[in-house]
């Protein structure tokens, strides 16, 4: 029996120095002596395990570039500035080349009607709208008349113009007395003559019954029937050049 408990004591004392031996290395472990000396966040010394530690992100950090200011505004509103004048400088000079290219077609034109009224012998002066400074130059007239937008007193001087051309070019002579119907005969008797003058009688017989229509019918004129009549003006014009010797 008393052999039974001793060996029953020897085995209980074996689990206990097994039992006692890593609790004795631990305490005697260099590295836990540190952390225990230094007592890091991260290391429980009671428990000898890590410690959790909440980390928190560094909130993020905004560039000057970044941050809203009257700086960027101004830069944007520049911007803009400078796109605006790109596109109007654009557009300006398209028009400017438009221009120029009308003037180009146009002056020649103009400058050859201009002369015609000039060297014209119309006596304009028998016509009911004409007074004496106007009769001496119709085409100030006509451009006084558009200008203050008296479209009735445009369409009378217009078709005075499309008289004084044929006047120069011979077809018929302007003179007191002569009624609308006279210088319609007239120039269907000049146009008889050639077979490319058919043109002319249609356009000065549109001119006579818008004139007489406006001014004698007082019927409304405005822009677009000056411009219609300026038209076919241009018309007759190009007509006579062709019929002038090269």
């Amino acid at each position: 029996m008393t052999q039974r408990i001793n060996s029953v004591l020897r085995c209980l004392l074996l689990l206990l120095v097994v039992l006692l031996a890593p609790l004795s290395a631990a305490e005697s472990d260099p590295a836990r002596e540190v952390l225990r000396t230094q007592k890091p966040p991260w290391y429980d010394a009671t428990r000898d395990d890590w410690n959790r530690i909440a980390a928190k992100a560094p909130e993020p950090t905004t560039s000057a570039s970044d941050r809203p200011g009257w700086l960027s505004g101004l830069s944007a509103l520049f911007s803009w500035l400078m796109v605006a004048a790109a596109v109007t400088a654009t557009v300006w000079l398209i028009y400017l080349l438009v221009r120029n290219l009308a003037s180009e077609r146009g002056e020649p034109v103009a400058a050859e009607r201009r002369a015609a009224v000039a060297r014209a012998v119309a006596d304009l002066s028998a016509l009911p709208f004409a007074d004496a400074q106007s009769a001496k130059d119709p085409e100030a007239a006509l451009d006084r008349a558009i200008a203050e937008r008296d479209w009735r007193r445009a369409v009378a001087w217009s078709y005075a113009l499309h008289l004084v051309e044929l006047d120069h070019a011979g077809a018929l002579h302007v003179g007191k007395g002569t009624t609308n119907r006279g210088y319609l005969r007239m120039l269907a008797a000049w146009a008889g003559e050639r077979a490319s003058r058919a043109t002319l009688p249609p356009l000065l017989r549109d001119a006579v019954e818008t004139f007489e229509r406006t001014w004698f019918g007082h019927h409304p004129a405005d822009q677009t029937l000056v411009q219609s009549l300026e038209l076919g003006r241009t018309r007759l014009h190009e007509e006579l050049a062709r019929e002038q010797p090269a």
